[in-house]
């Protein structure tokens, strides 16, 4: 028992089981959705519409993109999770911390994830792309409810 207790407490403090999912999501889409649906790379998503909300990026166990979100959003990294808001000058620093991601050598030494660069880099691209969209629409309509929410 003594052993498992340590592992679990090596795990904790390195991060290995912390903020399994994070994703930055818009609260009360439905009230954008004719312009949400023109963002490339976007699906409506019926089962986050009950929820009153639609994901414009998801991340599993990816720790790195974690911890760069939230620098840019002054949390600190150990904040316990939570739903933090994205006003509309954060998404264009989102976009640069997260561009260097797209690189392998990046990916390879940054990103503390379970995935391979080749697994995740379409859905990265893909959420640059929804993001860059994101920041030029909320540049008109700063009203836009945005969050960065956090599993931890």
């Amino acid at each position: 028992m003594l052993l498992f207790t340590k592992i679990v407490y090596i795990f904790v403090k390195t991060k290995l089981i912390m903020g399994l999912d994070n994703g930055i999501i818009i609260k009360e889409a439905d009230k954008i959705k004719d312009d949400l649906v023109k963002c490339p790379c976007f699906k409506w998503d019926e089962t986050d519409e009950t929820y009153g909300y639609q994901h414009i990026a998801y991340w599993r166990k990816c720790w790195g993109i974690r911890g760069a979100i939230l620098k840019v959003l002054h949390v600190d990294d150990n904040s316990g999770g939570g739903d933090y808001l994205i006003e509309h000058d954060d998404v264009p620093a989102i976009l640069r911390a997260i561009k260097p991601f797209l690189k392998r050598s990046v990916w390879d030494e940054k990103a503390e994830s379970i995935w391979e660069y080749d697994e995740i880099l379409d859905e990265m691209i893909d959420i640059y792309i929804r993001l860059t969209w994101l920041a030029d629409y909320m540049k008109e309509h700063k009203d836009i409810k945005v969050y960065f929410y956090d599993s931890y």
